[in-house]
């Protein structure tokens, strides 16, 4: 979403409202909109990052949890979004392929939130539909304050 008024034209990486208070992750800043006021925090960045899986599994491996833990030690307090979303190889059963890929894609979001980020983090699964999906692996790109 692009906005050309109250956040000063920045990109809108994504919004929540909660009593009242409108938050908004922009590229320049955590926006705060409450009672017609806007403040601007410090500017927002991303962290991208692959966590691989089995064949057919859905079950993070130690190597894996590992990584995790690395990446949430380093920005755990600073989260404001984030998204996970969780991919299969192209070939199989593709009937499962949906399933397989929502369960990764889950399992690494719950694992996030179960270590400290306490955000509400959008899982999603893609199956094999996506161009992406030729591995089998849940991206994640979390949102936070510098």
């Amino acid at each position: 979403m692009n906005t050309s008024s109250g956040l000063g034209n920045n990109f809108v990486h994504g919004a929540f409202v909660s009593a009242g208070t409108i938050y908004a992750a922009t590229r320049g800043g955590l926006s705060i909109s409450s009672g017609g006021s806007t403040a601007t925090t410090k500017p927002t960045k991303s962290l991208e990052f692959t966590v691989s899986f089995a064949a057919g599994s859905s079950k993070l491996s130690d190597v894996e949890k590992k990584k995790l833990l690395g990446a949430i030690a380093k920005i755990k307090s600073k989260v404001i979004k984030g998204e996970v979303v969780g991919y299969v190889q192209q070939y199989g059963d593709s009937s499962n392929s949906y399933k397989l890929s929502l369960a990764r894609a889950r399992v690494v979001a719950a694992f996030l939130s179960d270590h400290g980020i306490k955000i509400r983090l959008v899982a999603s699964g893609k199956g094999e539909l996506d161009s992406k999906a030729k591995s089998r692996k849940a991206t994640v790109q979390l949102w936070y304050t510098k």
